[in-house]
Parts: structure tokens; sequence; C-alpha cells
């Protein structure tokens, strides 16, 4: 079930498994205000719908995360998810290198590496790991 879509994101609900797909496009956003509006647009579907997986898809992500950002999506993202139940956390990894390298940090910092989060370049392969397949 499509939850969300915009220029930016959609985001994806799957019930019977408890899955939440979120995937980024190549639309960069603007300034930190922004990022921190998309942020909590996603909180709003992991308070709503509680999942226990989640699958982001950064594939066609190009925007770098500052280390202020990071730390921001750790606290306002990241650890409510942990606190609303996500157990596994997969992400399809980002064809730009730099844009890679900012979300590693941020799935890093200390409430992002609360949560079981593996990398994969392809979306069947996550969804295995993830065991709903």
């Amino acid at each position: 079930m499509i939850a969300h879509k915009d220029n930016y994101i959609l985001i994806e609900y799957f019930n019977n498994s408890s899955l939440l797909i979120v995937t980024r496009n190549t639309q960069q956003l603007k300034n930190d205000e922004a990022y921190k509006s998309l942020i909590h647009i996603w909180r709003e579907y992991i308070e709503k719908f509680k999942p226990k997986y989640q699958l982001v898809d950064y594939s066609n992500f190009n925007q770098l995360i500052s280390p202020e950002m990071q730390l921001w999506i750790n606290e306002n993202l990241i650890l409510p998810a942990i606190k609303f139940g996500l157990l596994k956390n997969a992400i399809i990894v980002s064809k730009d290198k730099f844009s890679q390298i900012s979300i590693n940090q941020t799935m890093d910092e200390e409430e992002g590496a609360k949560v079981f989060t593996k990398y994969f370049d392809n979306i069947n392969d996550a969804k295995k790991w993830l065991e709903i397949l």
C-alpha cells in the first residue's frame, strides 16, 4: 500500500510482513529544513505503522548529509523507529559514492548502531535478508 508519495520520497507499507519500504529519488532537497520536513513525514509513518522491518532504497539518492543532520536524523528518526519496534533495517546503497558515505556515517552514529542494519546492492537480496520474500 502506498502511504505517501511526493517528488522526494515514496513510502509503502506491507502489513502482512510488517515492512516499510522507503524509496528516495534523485530530487535533491534545498536545505536542512526541507530535509527535516521529509524526515518528519517518514517518522509519521513509522509511528503509525510500527514496522518491524524497513527497507530503504537509496540507489538513486545523490545528496550529502551534513554531520549535524546525521545526528538530527539519529535523534528524530532512528531512535523513534527503534522505540516503535524496528528490528531490521536493509539499505540499498546509493550509486553515488559520496552520498553513500554520508548514509553510512548516519547509521554509524550511536542510535543508528542500535538497529541491525545491512547494506545491499539490490532489493531482492535485501528482502531475503529481512526474511519477507
